[in-house]
């Protein structure tokens, strides 16, 4: 890369010193199926969950699946 670009990472000055803190028992990245699953099995244990996305929720790649989602519906006890 150009030590040009490195000098001005940044359009504006950034200080990251000034930005708000947020502090959570456990962070999830990500709002489809996995990370809405994730959420709820951290919550379950009593800690403070935060849920980010990039964007509203309808716009996770789970609301975009046309194939479907595959999932485990029976309790099962084995087969065979």
């Amino acid at each position: 890369m150009h030590p040009l670009f490195d000098a001005r990472r940044y359009l504006i000055p950034f200080r990251s010193g000034l930005l708000p803190q947020i502090f959570t028992d456990t962070l999830v990245i990500g709002a489809g199926v996995g990370g809405l699953r994730a959420a709820i099995a951290a919550s379950a244990d009593g800690g403070d969950v935060i849920v980010l996305c990039k964007s509203s929720t309808d716009e996770s790649n789970t609301a975009w699946a046309q194939g479907g989602i595959a999932t485990v519906i029976g309790g099962g006890g084995g087969g065979g």
